[in-house]
This record gives C-alpha cells, sequence and structure tokens, in this order.
C-alpha cells in the first residue's frame, strides 16, 4: 500500500467519524432556544432578581430539565413541552414581580400621603396655636376676661364724663384694641351692655346707660367696624356687680361691658 492511498484511508475515516458525530448530536429547537435566551434576559433584570427570585429559579430549574431531554434526544415534542413549561414559570415570575412593585409604589404613595397630611396636620396646629396666642393677647390688651358668656371687657366710669355719654380721651386706647379685636375676629359679635348703680332716678339712669352703650357703639363704627356686629342695650340699675351701699361699690356697678359671645346673642338677666 502506497503512502497515498494510507492518506485517503486516514481522510475518509476522519469523514466518517465527522458524520457520525453531527448525526448524533439532538437537532436544535426552536422553542427551547427561544425559552434559553428569554431566561438569560430575565436573569439580568434587577426587578425580577429582586421581586420574584424563587419563582425565576423555578424557570431556570425548568430549563434545565428541557435541556436535559433535548440532549436525551427525546422528541421535539416533549422537547417543546418542557420548553413551554419553564416559559410559563418565566412569566409567572414576571406577574410576581409585577404585582411587588405595584405594591411597592402604592406604599411608597400612601408614605408620602401621610407624610404630607402630617406636615398638614403640623402645619393646621402651629396655625391654631399662633391664632390662640394672638387672641389671648387681643383679650389681654383689652382688659377681657373669660366668662360663661364669652369674652367680656368693661369700659369703668372714668371713660366716661361725670353723669354723661361722652367718652373721655382716656378710653380711646381701649376702644381701639376693642375695635381690633373685632376686625381680626370677624366671627365675633358684640353687646355693649350699660349699667349704672341705682341710687337716684331710676329713668335718668336707665337713659345713661343706654346712652353710653350706643356712644361706644359708634365710636367703635367710627373705627369701621360693621354696626350690624354691635347691639346696644342699657339696663340702668337693675344689674349690679355689688350690692354694697358704698361710694366703691356705685363706682363698680357705673360701667359699661363689652361682650363677645361664644354663641349667639346673650342678654344680662335682671
Amino acid at each position: 500500500m502506497t503512502i497515498k492511498s494510507n492518506y485517503s484511508l486516514v481522510a475518509t475515516s476522519l469523514l466518517v467519524l465527522s458524520l457520525a458525530a453531527c448525526s448524533s448530536a439532538p437537532k436544535q429547537v426552536d422553542s427551547l432556544e427561544t425559552t434559553r435566551a428569554a431566561v438569560a434576559q430575565s436573569s439580568g433584570d434587577e426587578n425580577l432578581v429582586k421581586h420574584a427570585p424563587a419563582e425565576l429559579s423555578a424557570a431556570k430549574d425548568a430549563l434545565n430539565e428541557a435541556d436535559r431531554v433535548w440532549k436525551d434526544d427525546a422528541s421535539v415534542p416533549t422537547v417543546e413541552h418542557y420548553a413551554q413549561l419553564a416559559n410559563q414559570k418565566l412569566e409567572i415570575a414576571q406577574m410576581v414581580a409585577d404585582r411587588k412593585m405595584a405594591e411597592e409604589q402604592l406604599a411608597s404613595q400612601k408614605a408620602k400621603q401621610q407624610e404630607v397630611q402630617h406636615s398638614l396636620q403640623l402645619r393646621r396646629t402651629e396655625r391654631a396655636h399662633n391664632t390662640a396666642i394672638a387672641f389671648n393677647k387681643q383679650v389681654s390688651e383689652m382688659q377681657g376676661r373669660s366668662t360663661h358668656r364669652g369674652i367680656v371687657a368693661t369700659l369703668d366710669d372714668t371713660m366716661f364724663q361725670p353723669k354723661s355719654a361722652y367718652l373721655t380721651t382716656a378710653a380711646d386706647f381701649k376702644i381701639q384694641k376693642i375695635a381690633d379685636f373685632l376686625r381680626d375676629n370677624p366671627q365675633r359679635r358684640a353687646i355693649i351692655e350699660g349699667h349704672t348703680d341705682d341710687a337716684g332716678d331710676a329713668d335718668f339712669n336707665l337713659d345713661l346707660s343706654r346712652d353710653r352703650a350706643y356712644s361706644l357703639r359708634s365710636a367703635l363704627i367710627n373705627r369701621g367696624i360693621n354696626a350690624s356686629r354691635i347691639r346696644a342695650l342699657g339696663f340702668g340699675g337693675s344689674v349690679p356687680l355689688n350690692d354694697a351701699n358704698t361710694q366703691v361699690a356705685a363706682q363698680e356697678n357705673h360701667r359699661v361691658d363689652i361682650i363677645f359671645p361664644d354663641t349667639p346673642m346673650h342678654l344680662s338677666q335682671k
């Protein structure tokens, strides 16, 4: 046998072995390759890895099983069946990840809403606190006091000329504070009640108490307070603060009370 014949024999043998190897390798299944690519792509998806790791792992296990039956030279329908199982598990992983992402987004939105509501509540609380401070300051400046009828401020007898309804300049500061209070608290109404002691002529006392109440009402209207918010009444000496028969008691009873009711109009009762 010649050298040339030996080379021909070797080449023929290699060709036969190559053909045999090719004929023994399983044929590619398109559905399996498609699923393999999808699993590979999903493995790099941060949302899937974070939110559905167990489901993604199950999809990989199913792909491995499809590869096993493919390498065992199973029929194409069998390989496609396992590839479909892997694909279904991958879809489940995607659905789980989407649901968990939606839940996280909803929780985040709720947290933001709660934060906004908390911030608004803090602002409302702070505003109410500041309003209360300003309110108490105004009450203090007009020398008001809290009673069962509401806030009450008083102009004593010295703020009027003797036995007259004419206001003195000493009353200007307090009247301005009362006007400021009404202006800054537009929901408030005022009842002005004039009072005297019971000495002397009752009709004179009644007229004086009423005139003084109207005099103060006019002073507030002149300072910009709407007349519909102010009611003026005179009670004479029928509602004393001090029943003692003394000069001090008489001076205390000569007064004009300004009541700012917490509820609709309250009137003094005899």
